[in-house]
């Protein structure tokens, strides 16, 4: 089985969207897609969703107890969210390096989100190096609770 970002990313907004509450279970069984139960492993494998997959020898099947997105699944599908910025993303990946994946989307999608707020890598570098030396010049170390 291949791996589909763009499932991926589905199933992240469908997870974003649930309510608060207990976790959403389903039944591994009761999954009639196998890609679509593979990628339900493949998003908690990953760290993206905060869950976890019971494994049951009995014939009802293992159970997928899904509780929310991580902190990392919310800073992905906010910088995929965008039908427009997604599919600029991908474009530009396949285009330029004929692959798609998870760690390259999101370099890509945070470039394209930047340079529509008109932030580009040298403005956010000079920024970090004028920081830097703002704190030198105040006398200000890397600890300031260190006496």
């Amino acid at each position: 089985m291949k791996r589909d970002l763009d499932l991926v990313r589905q199933i992240l907004l469908q997870i974003e969207a649930l309510p608060a509450g207990p976790p959403a279970q389903y039944r591994a069984s009761e999954i009639e897609d196998p890609v679509l139960l593979a990628h339900f492993e493949l998003v908690l494998a990953s760290g993206l969703v905060n869950g976890k997959i019971s494994r049951s020898q009995s014939s009802r099947g293992d159970v997928i107890s899904i509780s929310g997105l991580t902190w990392e699944g919310h800073e992905w599908i906010e910088m995929v969210r965008s039908a427009t910025v997604w599919n600029e993303t991908k474009a530009t990946l396949l285009e330029g390096a004929g692959a798609l994946t998870y760690e390259l989307t999101k370099l890509v999608a945070d470039r394209i989100l930047r340079a529509r707020l008109g932030l580009t890598d040298e403005s956010s570098e000079l920024s970090a190096e004028t920081s830097v030396v703002k704190r030198e010049r105040a006398g200000w170390d890397s600890n300031p609770r260190d006496p």
